[in-house]
């Protein structure tokens, strides 16, 4: 049983009949009931798919894959004595659950890889330590912390993280700048999670359970050796804990998968899965150009395509460099990525407003601000007060959004949901808006652009920083979570 992608039941085998149903005949087939017996519900979604018995699901590679493990042996693993005792395959899974004195046990593919996309899911039963070797050091690297790159998997906020720049030689320190930006997280003790890891040349980049939290990290020079290299997943030797106390870092593998790319191949993957749109969806920005945008001369200066991405980081004191798409939309869904690279300010608009607002424009913005603003609807923050009155609106009646900073400097994904006068949106998965109504005199019915904003310069502390800052994003397209299309 999975929640909000968190696994909160698994493999649970239920008695034939149970509680107070022991004398209720028993049937192989019936329907799917949704319960509704104490208050309302609301459900949405609702999809099903026929089991036809088959258990051997782990460690089958999706397409364009390889299985490093195949679920019952050692094949393709250097599996030297000490990984023999250390190890065990259990229904389809590695685990190392025993305490290891010294270091040597740890898995090692018997193919060397240079370039890859690597998948797998690891879980801990209690709290643990291990990592993921890859890529050999350069000579200056070697010795102090082994001779491979390592990315770590730990509890307490460990996870993700890159060991060489823990312990860099002195003569080697290099400036903050140049560390890899790292999503915190802590993975949950007892859970399975899946982690999908990308080397392309000196460029790194690491997903967990979905959420990116390095993203395209580019090694300086003098570190990452560009030989193909084992890979080696680490059992680590025990950790003292309090006096008396060794933690055997238990760890478990399964459902591990490589797909080798080709040197002709890096290019393109390095914007793998951007600016492809799901299903039904089309992409309102192809990653290489803007076409089906328009392009005022101040969009061609102030906007800059990289890597499928666009990029819009310099200051402008005037209005006119916001993306416009040359096509209307009434009602669609909307999926984009945004970036803020420093605090900043900018918004999605949409759909033309009938009151008039002074100094604000005459279309509704979806604002994406990094300070005290993510998901507000501009049309009600800035109707005078004069119109209100008019139209008798009261407070009760405005959208009101829970309070949200996104993190600077991390991509994070809104879904925008506009039907008739019907809005809804989603931050990161999390509803902001649910099927509010906007009220008649609001906003119009007709087609129009989707406009992408690129706010002018910000001074002072309007955005709780004392400095002047270019208020804009960064965005891009992308398959599943990472998308700007529109589906009208």
């Amino acid at each position: 049983m999975v929640h909000n992608g968190l696994v909160i039941r698994e493999n649970i085998e239920l008695a034939w009949a149970n509680g107070t149903n022991w004398d209720r005949p028993q049937r192989p087939r019936g329907p799917v009931i949704i319960q509704g017996d104490y208050g309302p519900i609301a459900i949405r979604n609702m999809t099903v798919r026929e089991w036809k018995g088959d258990t051997n699901l782990l460690n089958l590679p999706p397409e364009g894959f390889n299985s490093l493990f195949n679920g019952k042996d050692f094949t393709g693993w250097n599996a030297n004595a000490k990984v023999q005792q250390m190890w065990a395959i259990e229904d389809g899974v590695l685990k190392s659950p025993e305490l290891l004195e010294e270091w040597g046990a740890d898995l090692v593919t018997e193919k060397k890889y240079s370039n890859f996309v690597l998948m797998a899911d690891y879980r801990m039963p209690t709290a643990s330590d291990s990592g993921i070797h890859f890529r050999d050091f350069l000579p200056a690297m070697k010795g102090k912390i082994g001779d491979a790159e390592q990315f770590n998997l730990r509890s307490g906020a460990g996870t993700g993280h890159l060991e060489s720049f823990f312990l860099i030689p002195e003569v080697m320190k290099l400036p903050k700048p140049q560390h890899p930006k790292i999503k915190s997280i802590d993975p949950e003790i007892g859970k399975w999670h899946t982690i999908k890891l990308t080397v392309v040349g000196q460029t790194v980049s690491a997903e967990v359970d979905g959420d990116v939290i390095i993203e395209r990290f580019e090694y300086p020079p003098g570190i990452l050796s560009m030989e193909p290299s084992h890979l080696r997943f680490q059992k680590h030797r025990f950790v003292e804990g309090r006096p008396g106390v060794r933690n055997p870092c238990s760890i478990e593998f399964r459902n591990i998968f490589i797909k080798e790319l080709e040197d002709e191949d890096e290019e393109a993957a390095q914007t793998s899965g951007l600016n492809v749109p799901p299903p039904s969806f089309t992409a309102l920005f192809n990653g290489k150009n803007l076409e089906g945008w328009h392009t005022p001369p101040l969009v061609q200066e102030f906007w800059s395509i990289e890597d499928g991405v666009l990029k819009s980081s310099g200051l402008i004191e005037t209005w006119g460099a916001s993306l416009a798409t040359k096509k209307h939309y009434r009602d669609f869904v909307l999926l984009l990525d945004f970036r803020m690279p420093t605090i900043s300010d900018s918004g999605i608009n949409f759909r033309r407003l009938i009151p008039e607002i002074p100094g604000f424009g005459d279309m509704e913005q979806f604002n994406l601000r990094s300070r005290g603003g993510m998901g507000h609807l501009e049309s009600y923050y800035f109707l005078p007060k004069e119109t209100a009155m008019k139209v008798g609106l009261k407070e009760e009646h405005k959208p009101h959004v829970r309070h949200i900073d996104p993190e600077v400097g991390v991509w994070h994904t809104v879904k925008l949901i506009v039907k008739g006068r019907t809005f809804s949106a989603e931050f990161d998965g999390e509803v902001l808006h649910d099927n509010f109504q906007y009220h008649d005199w609001m906003l119009n019915m007709e087609p129009a652009p989707i406009r992408l904003q690129k706010h002018i310069v910000v001074h002072g502390d309007n955005l709780n920083h004392w400095a002047t800052t270019p208020a804009n994003g960064n965005l891009r397209c992308a398959a599943g979570s990472h998308a700007q299309h529109a589906f009208a």
